[in-house]
């Protein structure tokens, strides 16, 4: 995904036609070896000699393929409003109560039923995978949507140490740099493409 992106930028600061095919012939192999019609896996391995997807579905997996445009909202209208319903920062206050809440059975674009097996099970930590989802809905307009959750991830950083933190939990670092990029969120417009 990063792959077909980088070549996609340097086509254009280079002008190179073959980079730009490259990108787009990359960006259209992630699709087909990736996309199983709901969620994009993390990876694949050859057994025998064949590339195989794996059952490995990473949250940050599908915000990579948003932000590194291997897909797009209208392309994948359903896995984006999946993300912004049920994953995020808040996912386990959606799915409180239930008996697995890091998981979420779903249904594809097609509207078919997958099965529990095929819904991702890992969910994003704050770097960089929540970072990706935040920049993802500013990018998208979500204003409204990206205050609350940047209010619900940042807002007890701030009140217990008046820092932000590696993670979301108090472990690791609780004065970490790269967090700060939050300060960008809330200041900057949305981009014009990413």
């Amino acid at each position: 995904m990063l792959y077909s992106r980088c070549l996609a930028i340097a086509a254009d600061l280079y002008d190179r036609a073959d980079w730009r095919t490259a990108s787009a012939q990359t960006r259209e192999a992630v699709r087909r070896e990736s996309w199983n019609g709901a969620w994009f896996a993390d990876q694949s391995k050859r057994v025998n000699g064949l590339l195989q997807r794996t059952d490995f579905y990473s949250e940050t997996c599908q915000y990579h393929a948003f932000f590194f445009g291997i897909t797009s909202r209208e392309e994948s209208a359903g896995l984006w409003q999946r993300l912004c319903d049920d994953w995020g920062p808040m996912r386990s206050s959606r799915h409180a109560g239930s008996a697995v809440d890091e998981t979420v059975s779903c249904r594809g674009d097609n509207g078919e039923r997958k099965q529990a097996a095929d819904a991702v099970t890992v969910p994003a930590a704050l770097l960089y995978g929540l970072m990706l989802r935040f920049l993802l809905l500013r990018e998208a307009g979500e204003r409204e949507r990206l205050l609350v959750e940047l209010r619900h991830v940042f807002g007890p950083m701030a009140r217990a140490s008046g820092t932000l933190w590696e993670h979301i939990e108090p472990q690791a670092s609780l004065n970490h740099g790269f967090t700060s990029c939050v300060c960008a969120l809330l200041a900057r417009p949305p981009a014009i493409g990413l």
